[in-house]
């Protein structure tokens, strides 16, 4: 019975952990300079841990890229990796997977055939498609697969190689700024909707430098200025989100992701008054001069997503849930 509940209590922690932290690979792959995205082939590897239970396994591997989508990866030139979880994927020599490197992590997918596709899905795909087996199993190769069908990682390539230029606001956003409902700027934690049109007019004035994750002076996030454009049921429109920072880094970074912020581009201090004149005025006293932005007391702060808290919250009632059952076995047994 210990051997059942010390099973069961590991499941549960594997599967939390995961669901908390993994949701962000995808976002990682797109928005990290270092990271690496490309299709291989597997020369050679070896297993160096297996976990029957844990359904994993690790290896150390020598791959070479065959086509390049994003980051510093030369075609043909093998890159060996180490301690290379694949959970219950089983690698094979000479065959080709769609590989995705960052934050010091290798993931692997397995490729799919465009012939083996569901007749409901053939008109997405072309028989050229990069096309990953495990599209519909979780949302983080649901993420990948939306960004390879979109060419997010080429658009993402092209972005860390402009290093040094300038692009508009507008265009950092991304998207028909026009065709959003409406634009919300998030600021000392309320949200505001702000006119449209003369936004859109400023985004498109207003000019930025990449500069690409420099760290940030100000921490204090609490000043930092969210921008999104949303539906007219105020659901946010993916990928159309900006935050600037009260020192003018600007990053693709919404209020609901949990990740620190960084400077990806930067912007004029004139450029960020001239936002904030779209606030309320009474929101507009609030915000101190440029060069008083808070530097006392700053301290590293994450924003928690809505989805982490919740995560974190169907935890503790499992976890609760499962010491009840404990103690009801335990009561029975002692009869």
């Amino acid at each position: 019975m210990k051997r059942k509940i010390f099973i069961l209590f590991f499941v549960l922690l594997w599967l939390f952990s995961f669901t908390s932290f993994a949701g962000s690979i995808d976002m990682d792959l797109m928005h990290d300079d270092a990271s690496l995205v490309f299709i291989g082939k597997v020369d050679d590897y070896t297993v160096t841990d297996t976990e029957d239970d844990y359904l994993n396994t690790e290896y150390s591997l020598t791959v070479t890229p065959l086509k390049k989508l994003k980051g510093d990866v030369e075609v043909n030139k093998p890159i060996d990796f180490e301690k290379v979880d694949t959970y219950d994927m089983k690698l094979t020599k000479d065959t080709q997977y769609f590989f995705g490197y960052t934050k010091n992590e290798l993931y692997i997918w397995e490729l799919d055939s465009y012939d083996n596709l569901f007749n409901w899905e053939i008109d997405t795909y072309t028989r050229n498609s990069i096309i990953l087996k495990e599209r519909h199993n979780d949302t983080v190769s649901q993420g990948v697969q939306e960004y390879l069908n979109g060419g997010i990682f080429e658009k993402a390539e092209e972005e860390r190689l402009s290093l040094g230029k300038n692009k508009s606001f507008a265009d950092y956003i991304g998207g028909d700024l026009f065709a959003a409902d409406k634009i919300t700027f998030t600021i000392f934690n309320q949200k505001y909707i702000v006119d449209k049109e003369i936004f859109v007019n400023l985004a498109d004035e207003i000019q930025i430098t990449n500069v690409k994750n420099e760290t940030i002076k100000s921490t204090n996030y609490d000043h930092v200025l969210f921008v999104q454009c949303e539906n007219d049921d105020g659901t946010g429109i993916p990928d159309m989100f900006a935050a600037v920072a009260p020192y003018g880094e600007v990053d693709k970074l919404s209020w609901g992701m949990s990740r620190l912020m960084a400077s990806d581009y930067t912007m004029e201090k004139e450029d960020i008054e001239k936002l904030y004149t779209l606030l309320p005025e009474n929101v507009q006293k609030k915000i101190p001069e440029y060069h008083k932005m808070p530097d006392e007391g700053d301290k590293p702060v994450t924003i928690v997503s809505t989805t982490f808290i919740m995560v974190v919250a169907l935890f503790i009632i499992v976890m609760v849930s499962l010491i009840i059952i404990i103690s009801k076995m335990k009561h029975q047994e002692g009869k």
